[in-house]
């Protein structure tokens, strides 16, 4: 019951955040007070962390590769080369085919997902996204 009410309260005070503070204080709080009432074991948390340490290395090592790329403009040259991709012309006039841009997006993300996981496909593509979206 106790490890009910801590979670509980946990996530309350996450939603709610309260004195502004961000969420990873109350999220320590929390995993502070599991720890000080015993309701988790030290050899727990090693054995958890024995599961998901190298999914969250690859995960920080892609949050760190997308910065990077967002630092080189990667992503603005992406979305203008997607967009000119894109472009028709009828009657001298150009514009952007919607048919093809989504065309060219979903190829886009097939190769990233092919090249990545799920989290870094999603990682690259959002700043993409909204480069192309911010210059439409």
């Amino acid at each position: 019951m106790l490890a009910f009410f801590i979670f509980l309260s946990t996530l309350v005070l996450l939603f709610w955040r309260p004195w502004n503070l961000p969420i990873w204080v109350f999220s320590s709080l929390g995993a502070f007070f599991v720890f000080i009432f015993q309701l988790v074991d030290f050899k727990d948390v090693c054995f958890v962390f024995s599961l998901v340490w190298d999914s969250s290395l690859t995960l920080v090592g892609l949050i760190i590769l997308s910065f990077s790329l967002e630092a080189l403009g990667f992503f603005d040259f992406i979305a203008s080369k997607i967009l000119h991709f894109s472009r028709e012309k009828n009657q001298e006039k150009i514009y952007i085919s919607t048919k093809k841009l989504m065309l060219f997006l979903l190829i886009f993300v097939f190769f990233l997902s092919a090249f990545f996981a799920n989290d870094g496909a999603i990682l690259i593509i959002t700043p993409i996204i909204i480069a192309l979206f911010s210059t439409l």
